[in-house]
Protein backbone atom coordinates (compact mmCIF):
# COMPACT_ATOMS: atom_id res chain seq x y z
CA UNK A 1 0.00 0.00 0.00
CA UNK A 2 2.87 2.37 0.78
CA UNK A 3 4.36 1.99 -2.70
CA UNK A 4 0.91 2.41 -4.28
CA UNK A 5 0.35 5.66 -2.39
CA UNK A 6 3.77 6.91 -3.47
CA UNK A 7 3.44 5.97 -7.16
CA UNK A 8 -0.27 6.55 -7.88
CA UNK A 9 -0.96 9.65 -5.77
CA UNK A 10 2.56 11.13 -5.79
CA UNK A 11 2.56 11.62 -2.01
CA UNK A 12 5.69 12.46 -0.04
CA UNK A 13 7.18 9.57 1.89
CA UNK A 14 6.05 10.75 5.33
CA UNK A 15 2.49 11.57 4.22
CA UNK A 16 2.20 8.17 2.54
CA UNK A 17 3.46 6.57 5.75
CA UNK A 18 0.85 8.52 7.75
CA UNK A 19 -1.93 7.35 5.40
CA UNK A 20 -0.75 3.76 5.68
CA UNK A 21 -0.55 3.99 9.48
CA UNK A 22 -4.06 5.49 9.69
CA UNK A 23 -5.53 2.71 7.55
CA UNK A 24 -3.66 0.04 9.51
CA UNK A 25 -4.93 1.41 12.83
CA UNK A 26 -8.53 1.38 11.60
CA UNK A 27 -8.18 -2.19 10.38
CA UNK A 28 -6.59 -3.40 13.63
CA UNK A 29 -9.34 -1.82 15.73
CA UNK A 30 -11.91 -3.70 13.63
CA UNK A 31 -9.94 -6.96 13.62
CA UNK A 32 -9.35 -7.01 17.39
CA UNK A 33 -12.98 -6.23 18.15
CA UNK A 34 -14.70 -9.49 19.25
CA UNK A 35 -18.02 -8.19 17.89
CA UNK A 36 -16.92 -7.49 14.36
CA UNK A 37 -19.36 -5.64 12.17
CA UNK A 38 -18.98 -5.17 8.46
CA UNK A 39 -15.56 -4.51 7.00
CA UNK A 40 -14.48 -0.88 7.63
CA UNK A 41 -14.99 1.56 4.78
CA UNK A 42 -13.81 5.10 4.18
CA UNK A 43 -16.60 7.67 4.05
CA UNK A 44 -14.80 10.87 5.02
CA UNK A 45 -11.40 11.94 3.66
CA UNK A 46 -9.22 12.20 6.77
CA UNK A 47 -5.57 11.50 7.49
CA UNK A 48 -3.14 11.63 10.38
CA UNK A 49 -0.24 14.03 10.15
CA UNK A 50 3.03 13.92 12.07
CA UNK A 51 4.34 17.21 13.52
CA UNK A 52 7.42 18.78 11.92
CA UNK A 53 7.56 16.03 9.30
CA UNK A 54 4.09 16.19 7.74
CA UNK A 55 2.94 19.59 8.99
CA UNK A 56 4.14 22.62 10.93
CA UNK A 57 2.33 25.68 12.31
CA UNK A 58 3.66 29.23 12.56
CA UNK A 59 1.59 31.01 15.20
CA UNK A 60 3.23 34.39 14.55
CA UNK A 61 2.22 34.42 10.89
CA UNK A 62 -0.86 32.24 11.54
CA UNK A 63 0.00 29.84 8.73
CA UNK A 64 0.25 26.07 8.45
CA UNK A 65 2.57 24.20 6.11
CA UNK A 66 1.52 20.72 4.98
CA UNK A 67 3.80 18.44 3.01
CA UNK A 68 2.93 18.22 -0.71
CA UNK A 69 0.35 21.03 -0.24
CA UNK A 70 2.39 24.05 0.77
CA UNK A 71 1.77 26.96 3.11
CA UNK A 72 -1.84 27.88 3.87
CA UNK A 73 -3.29 30.72 5.96
CA UNK A 74 -5.22 29.87 9.12
CA UNK A 75 -8.68 31.35 8.64
CA UNK A 76 -10.25 30.27 11.92
CA UNK A 77 -9.04 29.00 15.28
CA UNK A 78 -10.34 28.61 18.86
CA UNK A 79 -10.40 31.77 20.91
CA UNK A 80 -8.34 30.09 23.66
CA UNK A 81 -5.54 29.12 21.27
CA UNK A 82 -3.08 31.47 23.01
CA UNK A 83 -3.32 29.29 26.13
CA UNK A 84 -1.89 26.26 24.27
CA UNK A 85 0.83 27.96 22.20
CA UNK A 86 3.56 26.98 24.67
CA UNK A 87 2.45 23.35 24.84
CA UNK A 88 4.07 20.53 22.88
CA UNK A 89 2.41 19.87 19.55
CA UNK A 90 1.55 16.24 18.84
CA UNK A 91 -0.24 14.51 15.99
CA UNK A 92 -2.97 16.20 14.00
CA UNK A 93 -5.84 15.03 11.84
CA UNK A 94 -6.63 16.70 8.53
CA UNK A 95 -10.37 16.59 7.79
CA UNK A 96 -12.12 17.71 4.60
CA UNK A 97 -15.76 18.69 5.18
CA UNK A 98 -18.06 20.60 2.83
CA UNK A 99 -15.13 21.69 0.70
CA UNK A 100 -13.26 23.13 3.70
CA UNK A 101 -10.09 21.83 5.35
CA UNK A 102 -9.93 21.48 9.14
CA UNK A 103 -6.72 20.64 10.98
CA UNK A 104 -7.42 19.19 14.43
CA UNK A 105 -4.19 19.44 16.43
CA UNK A 106 -3.48 17.74 19.75
CA UNK A 107 -1.36 19.63 22.28
CA UNK A 108 0.43 18.03 25.22
CA UNK A 109 1.80 19.42 28.46
CA UNK A 110 3.95 17.46 30.88
CA UNK A 111 2.51 17.40 34.41
CA UNK A 112 4.47 19.38 36.97
CA UNK A 113 4.90 18.15 40.52
CA UNK A 114 2.91 20.39 42.83
CA UNK A 115 3.04 20.41 46.63
CA UNK A 116 -0.35 20.54 48.30
CA UNK A 117 -0.89 23.84 50.09
CA UNK A 118 -4.64 24.15 50.51
CA UNK A 119 -7.72 22.30 49.33
CA UNK A 120 -11.34 22.90 48.43
CA UNK A 121 -14.11 20.32 48.47
CA UNK A 122 -16.71 20.00 45.72
CA UNK A 123 -20.12 18.59 46.63
CA UNK A 124 -22.29 17.91 43.57
CA UNK A 125 -26.01 17.75 44.28
CA UNK A 126 -29.09 17.84 42.09
CA UNK A 127 -30.08 21.36 43.14
CA UNK A 128 -26.68 22.99 43.53
CA UNK A 129 -22.93 22.46 43.50
CA UNK A 130 -21.11 23.63 46.63
CA UNK A 131 -17.41 24.53 46.45
CA UNK A 132 -15.90 25.42 49.80
CA UNK A 133 -12.84 25.54 51.97
CA UNK A 134 -14.65 25.37 55.32
CA UNK A 135 -18.04 26.17 56.88
CA UNK A 136 -17.66 29.91 56.26
CA UNK A 137 -15.77 30.11 52.97
CA UNK A 138 -17.83 28.45 50.25
CA UNK A 139 -19.70 29.21 47.03
CA UNK A 140 -23.00 27.73 45.91
CA UNK A 141 -23.50 27.18 42.17
CA UNK A 142 -27.14 26.51 41.17
CA UNK A 143 -27.62 23.80 38.57
CA UNK A 144 -29.67 24.03 35.38
CA UNK A 145 -31.41 20.74 36.05
CA UNK A 146 -34.92 22.21 36.16
CA UNK A 147 -34.47 23.66 32.65
CA UNK A 148 -33.02 20.40 31.35
CA UNK A 149 -35.83 18.36 32.88
CA UNK A 150 -38.36 20.71 31.23
CA UNK A 151 -36.93 20.13 27.74
CA UNK A 152 -36.76 16.38 28.29
CA UNK A 153 -40.39 16.39 29.41
CA UNK A 154 -41.42 18.12 26.17
CA UNK A 155 -39.90 15.29 24.16
CA UNK A 156 -41.64 12.70 26.30
CA UNK A 157 -44.97 14.51 25.90
CA UNK A 158 -44.69 14.22 22.11
CA UNK A 159 -43.90 10.52 22.39
CA UNK A 160 -46.96 9.95 24.56
CA UNK A 161 -49.12 12.11 22.29
CA UNK A 162 -48.17 10.09 19.21
CA UNK A 163 -47.41 6.63 20.65
CA UNK A 164 -47.29 4.95 17.24
CA UNK A 165 -46.96 7.75 14.68
CA UNK A 166 -43.76 9.30 16.08
CA UNK A 167 -41.62 6.35 14.91
CA UNK A 168 -42.63 6.77 11.26
CA UNK A 169 -43.17 10.53 11.01
CA UNK A 170 -39.91 12.32 10.27
CA UNK A 171 -41.24 15.69 11.45
CA UNK A 172 -42.19 14.32 14.86
CA UNK A 173 -38.88 12.47 15.15
CA UNK A 174 -37.03 15.65 14.22
CA UNK A 175 -38.85 17.60 16.91
CA UNK A 176 -38.24 14.95 19.56
CA UNK A 177 -34.56 14.74 18.59
CA UNK A 178 -34.35 18.53 18.87
CA UNK A 179 -35.52 18.43 22.49
CA UNK A 180 -33.16 15.62 23.49
CA UNK A 181 -30.22 17.23 21.68
CA UNK A 182 -30.95 20.49 23.50
CA UNK A 183 -30.84 18.61 26.81
CA UNK A 184 -27.42 17.21 25.94
CA UNK A 185 -26.03 20.58 24.80
CA UNK A 186 -27.24 22.43 27.90
CA UNK A 187 -25.76 19.90 30.32
CA UNK A 188 -22.47 19.68 28.42
CA UNK A 189 -22.14 23.46 28.40
CA UNK A 190 -23.01 23.61 32.10
CA UNK A 191 -20.46 20.91 33.00
CA UNK A 192 -17.73 22.74 31.08
CA UNK A 193 -18.54 26.04 32.80
CA UNK A 194 -18.60 24.39 36.23
CA UNK A 195 -15.06 23.12 35.63
CA UNK A 196 -13.85 26.66 34.95
CA UNK A 197 -15.75 28.12 37.91
CA UNK A 198 -14.40 25.54 40.36
CA UNK A 199 -10.81 26.25 39.31
CA UNK A 200 -11.36 30.00 39.66
CA UNK A 201 -12.88 29.54 43.12
CA UNK A 202 -9.97 27.32 44.19
CA UNK A 203 -7.47 29.94 43.04
CA UNK A 204 -9.37 32.66 44.92
CA UNK A 205 -9.18 30.56 48.10
CA UNK A 206 -5.40 30.07 47.56
CA UNK A 207 -5.88 26.31 47.20
CA UNK A 208 -4.18 23.98 44.74
CA UNK A 209 -6.02 20.74 45.58
CA UNK A 210 -9.60 19.98 44.51
CA UNK A 211 -11.33 17.13 46.34
CA UNK A 212 -14.11 15.27 44.55
CA UNK A 213 -16.37 12.50 45.74
CA UNK A 214 -15.76 9.00 44.41
CA UNK A 215 -19.13 8.23 42.86
CA UNK A 216 -18.50 4.63 41.82
CA UNK A 217 -21.72 3.16 43.22
CA UNK A 218 -23.95 6.17 42.64
CA UNK A 219 -26.40 4.43 40.31
CA UNK A 220 -26.10 1.00 41.88
CA UNK A 221 -29.65 1.07 43.28
CA UNK A 222 -31.10 3.73 41.02
CA UNK A 223 -33.98 1.42 40.04
CA UNK A 224 -35.38 1.68 43.57
CA UNK A 225 -35.75 5.46 43.35
CA UNK A 226 -38.91 7.33 42.25
CA UNK A 227 -39.13 7.91 38.50
CA UNK A 228 -38.79 11.70 38.66
CA UNK A 229 -35.78 11.55 40.97
CA UNK A 230 -34.25 8.82 38.80
CA UNK A 231 -34.55 10.97 35.68
CA UNK A 232 -32.92 13.93 37.39
CA UNK A 233 -30.12 11.73 38.68
CA UNK A 234 -29.34 10.57 35.15
CA UNK A 235 -29.70 14.05 33.67
CA UNK A 236 -27.27 15.56 36.18
CA UNK A 237 -24.37 13.67 34.54
CA UNK A 238 -22.17 13.65 37.64
CA UNK A 239 -19.20 12.01 35.98
CA UNK A 240 -19.24 14.48 33.12
CA UNK A 241 -19.16 17.36 35.60
CA UNK A 242 -16.26 15.73 37.43
CA UNK A 243 -14.48 15.13 34.13
CA UNK A 244 -14.51 18.82 33.24
CA UNK A 245 -13.45 19.81 36.77
CA UNK A 246 -10.49 17.44 36.58
CA UNK A 247 -9.65 18.60 33.04
CA UNK A 248 -9.59 22.29 34.00
CA UNK A 249 -7.62 21.50 37.17
CA UNK A 250 -4.91 19.65 35.24
CA UNK A 251 -4.79 22.41 32.65
CA UNK A 252 -4.09 25.00 35.37
CA UNK A 253 -1.64 22.86 37.33
CA UNK A 254 -3.95 21.92 40.23
CA UNK A 255 -4.21 18.55 41.94
CA UNK A 256 -7.38 16.44 42.02
CA UNK A 257 -8.09 13.99 44.82
CA UNK A 258 -11.03 11.59 45.05
CA UNK A 259 -12.36 10.86 48.53
CA UNK A 260 -14.92 8.47 49.98
CA UNK A 261 -18.32 10.24 50.05
CA UNK A 262 -19.54 8.22 53.03
CA UNK A 263 -20.73 10.45 55.93
CA UNK A 264 -19.74 13.59 54.01
CA UNK A 265 -23.23 15.13 53.66
CA UNK A 266 -24.66 17.15 56.56
CA UNK A 267 -27.67 18.73 54.82
CA UNK A 268 -30.50 17.33 52.75
CA UNK A 269 -29.92 17.92 49.01
CA UNK A 270 -33.67 18.36 48.47
CA UNK A 271 -34.83 20.75 51.24
CA UNK A 272 -31.50 22.02 52.59
CA UNK A 273 -32.24 21.15 56.23
CA UNK A 274 -29.62 19.57 58.43
CA UNK A 275 -29.86 15.78 58.40
CA UNK A 276 -30.55 13.92 61.65
CA UNK A 277 -29.57 10.34 62.37
CA UNK A 278 -32.64 8.11 62.59
CA UNK A 279 -32.21 4.51 63.71
CA UNK A 280 -29.63 2.89 61.43
CA UNK A 281 -29.58 5.77 58.90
Amino acid sequence: MYEKLRDKFQLPSKVAEDCYRDALTTYKSWYNNPRKGRFPRVYKPTVWLTPKLSFSINFERMTVRIASVGELPILGYPRNLSFYKDWKMKEARLVIKDGKAFLKVVFEKKPVRVEAKGSVAVNINIGEIVVGKDDTHYVRIPTCLSEVHHWKSLGEVLQRKYPKRWRGNKHIISRISHFYAKVKRIMEDFAEKVGKWVVEIAEDFKANVIKLERLTNLVKRVKDLPSEFRDKLYLMRYRRVQYWIEWEAKKHGLLVEYVNPSHSSVSCPKCGKRMVEVSHR
